[in-house]
């Protein structure tokens, strides 16, 4: 029989956190080690489990560590939070029906790192169920969907971060449906059919963001079988290659690098004592205009760098926009920005 846990909790461990929030937070690691290696020491009978990973999500040592994983098993059922260390708020919580952690069951809610709601649902035996929500860092809704047995069913809407439309699907059980999408603009993007099994089928348009067509295919069961390209004045195109591309940065992925090398510095008045380097997650969107937008930490270190490495990224000159269906469209990137000290 296991021994009853002795009331250390994850809880009282940030509160704890917080009694040292004054000291630097690159000398408050030892701290740190000496409250988990007590925490740890404290629950090592009870049904309780704590991980640490790095900016990766790879195991790490606690000095590492930007995100702290607890698991109780309660009731023939783990529950699991993840939690972001530096800024000791919630990341994710849920409920799974395995020790790995791989059937979800229950609700789930995962957190941005400014602590506003990404989204929100259920799972039944690993499988979306109900509806679901998600939200863009600014609070604006991303999109709603209702799943059953893991897939879309009914209405499903995408909104753009500045709260226009961007989706809206139609899905029958089998699969089947309808779907049109719009830029930020409010102008149209596409437009066209599925068959069983999200297929593609029948006659499918798709615009440039100026209004006017850029392709319109004709698909069966998935496999394209016909498509006519136009220029943004609505002049048909003869050659149809593929011209669908990733967004690209003057001089590749190297000048990129070279570019963010040129506006990342490392704060003077910081020392980072448990290792050599730090690494703040970024991502973007490229616009269709090549912009870069949209940008926001996705995996945190501290707020100095964070800001730094926002407005590195946000500093970025144009891209070539990305292009799908021959027309320019948004491209995410997700972008790790390092900083070494000498």
């Amino acid at each position: 029989m296991a021994k009853p846990h002795l009331g250390i909790t994850t809880k009282n461990f940030f509160k704890s956190l917080a009694v040292i929030s004054d000291m630097s937070y690159f000398n408050r690691m030892k701290t740190l080690q000496a409250l988990v290696f007590l925490l740890g020491s404290l629950t090592t009978y009870a049904q309780h489990i704590e991980h640490y990973y790095d900016w990766q999500w790879k195991p790490s040592t606690i000095s590492q560590a930007r995100f702290l994983t607890t698991i109780d098993y309660k009731d023939s059922v783990w529950y699991r939070r993840d939690f972001y260390v530096r800024e000791r708020s919630l990341r994710m919580s849920g409920s799974f029906l395995d020790s790995s952690c791989k059937i979800g069951h229950g609700k789930f809610q995962y957190f941005h790192p400014n602590k506003s709601l990404e989204s929100l649902g259920d799972f039944v035996n690993g499988k979306k169920e109900g509806i679901w929500v998600s939200f863009y860092p600014n609070k604006i809704i991303r999109d709603s969907s209702l799943f059953k047995d893991g897939k879309p069913i009914g209405t499903s809407f995408r909104w753009h971060s500045n709260g226009y439309i961007s989706d809206s699907s139609i899905y029958n059980e089998d699969g089947s449906g309808v779907s049109v999408g719009w830029f930020d603009n409010g102008a149209p993007s596409r437009a066209g059919r599925y068959a069983p099994g999200r297929a593609m089928n029948g006659k499918w348009q798709f615009f440039h963001k100026n209004g006017k067509l850029s392709s319109t295919e004709i698909y069966t069961d998935g496999r394209l079988v016909n498509k006519t390209y136009f220029d943004e004045d609505g002049n048909t195109i003869a050659d149809t290659t593929n011209r669908d591309h990733e967004a690209t940065f003057k001089g590749g992925s190297k000048g990129w690098v070279q570019f963010l090398q040129s506006q990342v510095y490392f704060p003077s008045q910081y020392k980072i004592v448990n290792g050599d380097a730090a690494v703040v997650v970024v991502t973007g969107v490229v616009d269709e205009e090549g912009n870069m937008t949209d940008v926001e930490v996705n995996t945190p270190f501290y707020p100095d760098f964070d800001r730094i490495a926002v407005n590195a990224v946000r500093k970025s000159p144009k891209w070539t926009p990305a292009v799908d269906h021959n027309r320019r469209v948004k491209y995410l990137i997700r972008q790790a920005v390092t900083f070494a000290q000498e």
